[in-house]
């Protein structure tokens, strides 16, 4: 008698084999049997499916839902779309480990806003390393599987802040100890966000000396690349050199080509890592399948005087050509995170950020902001300013990816599928800038590219969910529907 019987389902095992008609026996919490045919089989709960699909919990390998899971543990904006793992800790940033100087920051920026003020006032920041924050998510219960990478950002600030310098050989043997002892507490491998501070600091020859420890524990190294536009190549080649010199497998995370001008050259990517893979470079990449990258507020560029008098108020003083002045030149003046340089230092990359949503203009949507420039027949800060006085602020942008090269990447078998999200329990509204993938990443693939279009086929869609994702990490109890997984 088992536990639970899917009875009468289309079998996707997970291999990438063709489908077949069956039936899954499941006991205490494994695949017990998987009968072919007709053949009924007992359970003390049976779900008759009339020919729905089977298929194993989708494993996301680029997740941030480590920031999120505090505050979000049911986790079910990645449940409701099939993921039952994630791996987290991506693009430099991880939970450990934790700095007591960092864990305000990490608790203001990362997490408040995702966990909400409410559940965001009981988190206690008060761990250390990756164990110990296992321990937490372990203690707090959660929806579906968590998993980490450790995150080269965590481990260079821990040692050495934001210092902007090569590190001693002290420091650098500190770091190498860091992520030794998150891989001993569990970590995947090691994730870095090149062009984040302050991961950026360090040097290639730096990220490789942490790459080496991580390929004595034969654990991964996944990168977000430093430049996904014009120097794309350049950055493909630092991960390449990277898992050469590091001797560890690589990962090409989130994987695009962003920017009109550079539509096109992911093929050309895709080429390299081919070659590599044949010079016994073990590369690989994960996308998510939308055309636009993480979501920004246009409106968080205004001066704070003008987001706080509200969406109306604001959009009136917008409308004042003396008060437009004033805001451009206080709005140039502010200096990018990321970059570190004023705004008027990055015209050029804010001109190719794409328009994903205005409450009110739809014709601008799918334009850059250079093309917004353009057809406003103003410079570029000037357009940005008209866009939100025409909106009420409320505009939304991102990086713009193009369809051929999602479609190319998507068919590639060295490519897995991926969310780049953090799980939420709530729907959020029209003022978030939240990205659909967090709630629609693998319902996209499987309506679109597989049902509507054909890119792939059912099966070959979820192996690029399950197993490949899984294998990559090195999971090899789940990713199938086989006995004893």
């Amino acid at each position: 008698m088992y536990d639970l019987v899917l009875n009468n389902g289309w079998v996707v095992d997970g291999t990438g084999r063709p489908g077949f008609a069956g039936s899954v026996g499941i006991l205490r919490g494994r695949v017990a049997r998987i009968g072919k045919g007709e053949q009924a089989l007992e359970g003390r709960e049976v779900l008759e499916l009339d020919g729905l699909a089977v298929c194993p919990g989708f494993v996301d390998v680029h997740s941030h839902s480590d920031l999120s899971i505090l505050g979000n543990p049911r986790a079910e904006s990645s449940l409701r779309q099939g993921i039952t793992t994630e791996i987290a800790g991506n693009c430099g940033w991880s939970m450990a480990p934790l700095h007591k100087q960092l864990a305000d920051v990490l608790a203001t920026r990362l997490v408040r806003g995702l966990a909400g003020e409410e559940a965001a006032g009981a988190l206690r920041f008060n761990w250390s390393s990756l164990a110990e924050f296992l321990e937490v998510v372990e203690a707090l219960g959660t929806g579906n599987n968590l998993g980490t990478f450790v995150g080269q950002s965590m481990v260079r600030g821990y040692v050495m802040g934001g210092e902007d310098r090569v590190p001693s050989a002290t420091e650098l043997q500190k770091m190498r100890a860091l992520v030794a002892a998150a891989m001993d507490d569990g970590a995947f491998g090691l994730s870095t966000g090149r062009s984040y501070f302050p991961g950026r600091l360090a040097s290639t020859e730096e990220v490789i000396e942490l790459a080496r420890v991580v390929s004595q524990y034969q654990g991964l190294y996944t990168c977000h690349l430093k430049n996904q536009d014009s120097a794309i190549d350049a950055s493909v080649e630092e991960v390449l050199e990277i898992g050469r010199w590091g001797r560890t497998p690589v990962q090409l995370a989130h994987h695009k080509v962003c920017s009109k001008p550079c539509w096109g050259r992911l093929g050309q990517t895709l080429e390299r890592m081919d070659a590599a893979r044949a010079q016994g470079v073990d590369v690989m990449a994960d996308v998510y399948p939308f055309l636009f990258t993480q979501v920004s507020y246009l409106g968080s560029r205004l001066p704070e005087w003008v987001t706080k008098a509200g969406e109306a108020e604001g959009a009136a003083l917008l409308q004042d050509a003396e008060t437009r002045r004033k805001v451009k030149e206080e709005m140039l003046a502010r200096v990018e995170p990321a970059s570190g340089q004023p705004v008027s230092a990055t015209l050029g990359r804010m001109a190719q950020s794409g328009v994903v949503y205005c409450r009110e203009t739809k014709g601008y949507e799918g334009m850059d902001l250079g093309e917004v420039a353009q057809a406003k027949e103003t410079d570029l800060a000037d357009a940005v300013l008209l866009l939100l006085a025409e909106n009420q602020l409320m505009v939304k942008t991102a990086g713009i990816m193009s369809a051929g090269d999602l479609r190319t990447i998507l068919r590639h078998p060295l490519a897995m599928i991926s969310t780049d999200a953090y799980a939420l329990d709530r729907p959020l509204d029209e003022k978030a800038a939240v990205h659909p993938r967090h709630y629609g990443t693998y319902p996209l693939v499987l309506g679109q590219y597989v049902r509507e279009e054909g890119l792939l086929t059912l099966e070959e869609a979820v192996r690029k969910m399950t197993s490949l994702p899984a294998r990559r990490v090195g999971l090899l109890d789940r990713g199938v529907i086989a006995a004893g997984a």
